[in-house]
């Protein structure tokens, strides 16, 4: 095993075991990570985290994501999540973003569906933070000429550069958005 690089150092001991344990269970990084799978089961071949056993049953880490991604530094070719994201609170999310990026492998991919900013469930649902329009997930993003979306702003934190490689808004119900981390193989010159 090589040296495990975690520039997290809030989540650095939880990120070495969580890698230790994975490895253990015979996941091989980089690796592919669902984030809050729920009581519906998880896809298959995936790391899971979870918030708690009663909330998602059969996940590998339980970690309460607004205190980040308990793994290391580019550890992750591919995450997924669907529903889960409204759930970290609004001053925790650039920081989760950050360190969603933080775990991504150059050219590894993320997916995230959230509740669109008009869905009632998107303000209903008492155990949601945070809520979505068209424009957030752009502010984590490049811009057309590959500069950060939020260069142009004060500087609210945010660190990460993904490439929006899609978006489906569905008004009223919810958003899904693809997004990439630069410098992989597959990103085109």
């Amino acid at each position: 095993m090589g040296e495990i690089r975690v520039s997290n150092t809030k989540l650095q001991c939880e990120a070495i075991e969580n890698y230790k344990r994975l490895l253990e269970l015979g996941f091989t990084p980089p690796f592919r990570l669902e984030l809050g799978p729920g009581r519906g089961g998880s896809i298959p071949d995936t790391v899971c985290i979870g918030l708690n056993p009663s909330a998602d049953p059969g996940c590998q880490v339980y970690f309460d994501l607004n205190g980040g991604i308990p793994l290391p530094d580019e550890s992750v070719l591919y995450c997924h999540s669907n529903q889960v994201l409204e759930h970290i609170t609004r001053e925790k999310f650039i920081e989760f973003m950050n360190d969603l990026f933080r775990v991504m492998i150059p050219g590894g991919k993320t997916m995230h569906c959230v509740p669109h900013w008009q869905s009632p469930y998107a303000w209903g649902d008492p155990t949601h933070y945070n809520v979505f329009t068209e424009a957030t997930f752009q502010y984590f993003c490049q811009d057309a000429h590959g500069n950060p979306f939020i260069e142009s702003f004060s500087d609210y934190g945010v660190r990460c550069n993904f490439i929006l490689e899609k978006q489906d808004v569905r008004p009223a119900v919810d958003i899904t958005v693809w997004l990439v981390k630069p410098g992989g193989p597959s990103e085109k010159s």
